[in-house]
């Protein structure tokens, strides 16, 4: 048969998928990402989601899986089962090559490999010759592999700190030889990281020397001053360096050039920001200047020169004054239009009745003699 029982527990296989099994517990639990991660890719799979699923759950069932099959004793349906997850596992690691490394990865890739090399059996045989199936799936995954374990080993090999600020996010890329980079060690001095970078053969032999005097307690700017003031001088005297030294240098000062090559930069200084500084977090607010009324001087008013005017020139028309504003009604007084409406408004009268003068009536010589009503 063939997912019949094996004679045996294939105790290596068990032991590599129980292995294998831990790692994904301990990785989906997000215990491991904290500890064991060294690498920026470890964080953007624990971020990743398929149909909802971390991969680390995916993975921590088929190492179940695998484990569960191995204590049954079906090796053969066991190793069809690594199979199938180191093809999907090959295929990640096609991924990630694109993307950032992950140690945390490829310690799983690693179980599995081993695991499906434990419990391979005769099932191989099957398609192909055995030797030439394992060989080439050994060096698929072998491949693949390497070239993600490139990028760890890089990252992991941080940059050479010329001078260390550990609780500074800015740092800052110098070269000894650059005019420019004087001026950035003045700026940030004492508050930022540094590092060294060659840019030509005499830059070694100084960074040489920028390391004795900051080891013997000079500052960086002051020991880039003396050197700058040597070299203009014309007394300036490098060290002689052994070949390990050069070769010490050369190696540390490539990796900065390396790393700044990566990010796109080709000259220094280069000045680098990990988040937003202190003091940049909060906008300054600048008051505003009060000035004394004593201290402002009143200019007198001017005066309009008066317009020349032609002999032949009309003179000028008086400007029409605006007519007065409206007078507020009192507050106890209905407005204009409500009083119009309450008491009705008398006819115009006349002109000739504005011009005529009563001389009768009360308090007058005679009296008035009655209106004639009739027609």
């Amino acid at each position: 048969m063939l997912f019949g029982r094996s004679l045996s527990i294939p105790v290596p296989g068990l032991i590599f998928s129980l292995l294998g099994l831990g790692w994904c517990i301990f990785m989906s639990l997000g215990i491991g990402t904290e500890l064991v991660c060294i690498t920026s890719g470890c964080q953007v799979v624990e971020n990743v989601r398929i149909f909802g699923i971390s991969p680390w759950w995916a993975a921590t069932a088929l190492f179940g899986l695998m484990t569960l099959l191995a204590l049954l004793r079906l090796r053969t349906l066991a190793a069809l089962v690594a199979l199938f997850f180191l093809l999907g596992d090959c295929l990640f690691l096609l991924v990630m090559l694109f993307l950032a490394p992950c140690t945390n990865c490829l310690i799983l890739a690693l179980l599995l490999f081993c695991s499906w090399i434990a419990l391979r059996s005769k099932f191989t045989t099957l398609v192909v010759p055995r030797r030439i199936f394992a060989g080439l799936m050994g060096g698929l995954w072998l491949l693949l592999f390497l070239l993600n374990l490139g990028p760890v080993l890089n990252e992991v090999m941080a940059p050479r700190l010329l001078l260390a600020n550990p609780n500074s996010p800015v740092s800052v890329y110098i070269s000894p030889s650059c005019p420019s980079c004087l001026h950035a060690a003045r700026a940030f001095d004492k508050a930022a990281s540094f590092y060294a970078v060659a840019e030509n053969e005499d830059d070694l032999a100084m960074i040489a020397d920028l390391e004795q005097r900051l080891a013997s307690g000079q500052g960086l700017a002051a020991a880039l001053e003396d050197m700058a003031e040597q070299r203009l001088a014309g007394t300036y005297q490098a060290p002689v360096l052994s070949f390990w030294q050069e070769l010490r240098l050369r190696f540390s000062t490539m990796r900065n050039q390396a790393r700044l090559s990566r990010l796109g930069y080709d000259a220094v200084p280069v000045i680098m920001f990990e988040g937003l500084p202190a003091n940049w977090a909060k906008p300054q607010v600048h008051p505003t200047p009060v000035i004394p009324l004593e201290t402002v001087p009143v200019l007198p008013p001017r005066e309009a020169a008066p317009v020349p005017q032609e002999a032949d020139q009309a003179p000028a028309i008086p400007a029409i004054p605006a007519p007065p504003a409206p007078v507020a009604p009192a507050p106890d007084q209905p407005p204009a239009e409500e009083a119009d409406a309450i008491v009705p408004r008398l006819p115009d009268l006349p002109a000739e009745l504005l011009d005529h003068t009563l001389d009768c009536g009360p308090g007058r010589a005679e009296p008035c003699a009655p209106s004639d009503t009739s027609d």
